[in-house]
């Protein structure tokens, strides 16, 4: 069964999961959406104004305004900016000190769409079909929460592109998808 892993981005910008194969149905089987937010491990000195982590592979720019929780000091600060493997905030209380755990928070609750997007076949009424997308499932998924579906995607086929997106873009809400052939 194949699988994807990807950040949560939003309408305009919608995640293609999988592509049906010729004369095979898509059909996904599991999804699990973490909205629970980034976490990782300060790798540098002690800094009161930037947070280091040489394994993370952040986009940069992208986490300006979400908020970093220093877990081990139990101490807060806004983002002002980032790079791929560091943030940047005006100041923390407690700085953060080489093995400090962090987390960055998500912003809100995520509303996770699975749409099915294809161009029907040329029929005689037909003769210049127009895309079609259909949106096959929505659900919610609280902000520190996580989702799993299995048993709510049973009755669930694409008949083009597997397409899931989320009504904002956050960086910090994960989804992952797998899917079969029919």
């Amino acid at each position: 069964m194949p699988a994807l892993t990807r950040t949560a981005l939003a309408v305009g910008a919608p995640r293609t999961y999988a592509t049906q194969k010729r004369n095979a149905k898509l059909k996904p089987s599991f999804i699990m959406v973490d909205n629970t937010g980034l976490r990782g491990t300060h790798t540098a000195a002690m800094s009161a104004t930037v947070m280091t982590n040489v394994n993370a592979l952040f986009v940069v720019g992208a986490l300006v305004g979400f908020t970093i929780n220093n877990v081990t000091t139990g101490n807060a600060a806004v983002i002002t900016a980032n790079t791929v493997n560091t943030i940047t905030v005006a100041a923390i209380a407690g700085n953060f000190n080489t093995g400090d755990v962090y987390s960055i928070s998500g912003v809100g609750d995520r509303t996770i769409t699975i749409r099915d997007s294809f161009l029907p076949a040329i029929t005689n009424g037909v003769p210049a079909p127009v895309a079609q997308n259909i949106d096959r499932l929505t659900f919610t998924v609280v902000v520190t929460g996580c989702a799993s579906l299995r048993d709510e995607l049973k009755d669930i086929k694409i008949l083009g592109d597997l397409v899931v997106y989320a009504d904002a873009i956050d960086p910090n809400c994960i989804v992952t998808v797998a899917w079969d052939f029919e």
